[in-house]
């Protein structure tokens, strides 16, 4: 589990943070966990962990974006808001 969080925290860091395009973000975490000495995980499992990622990237770009925005609290806030909920 805790190798789990890791890959993600480290897809969310420098694969997606990249912009890799959809088809290119599965070899990455491969190679990542074969460089640690980590037996890969099963493509389902490793679909969980890049969603996971791929929604801690989102939050985090949202959030850094809102965050240098020079904008009033209440437009910040509905801006921020409009951009969580989005694809929801």
């Amino acid at each position: 589990m805790q190798d789990a969080e890791a890959l993600a925290v480290w897809l969310s860091e420098h694969v997606l943070a990249q912009g890799h395009p959809d088809e290119h973000v599965n070899a990455p975490p491969y190679q990542r966990l074969h460089d640690l000495g980590i037996e890969p995980r099963t493509p389902d499992r490793l679909d969980r962990i890049l969603a996971s990622a791929s929604s801690a990237f989102e939050e985090r770009f949202c959030t850094e974006t809102a965050a240098g925005c020079a904008l009033s609290g209440a437009l910040n806030r509905s801006l921020w808001l409009c951009i969580k909920y989005q694809g929801r």
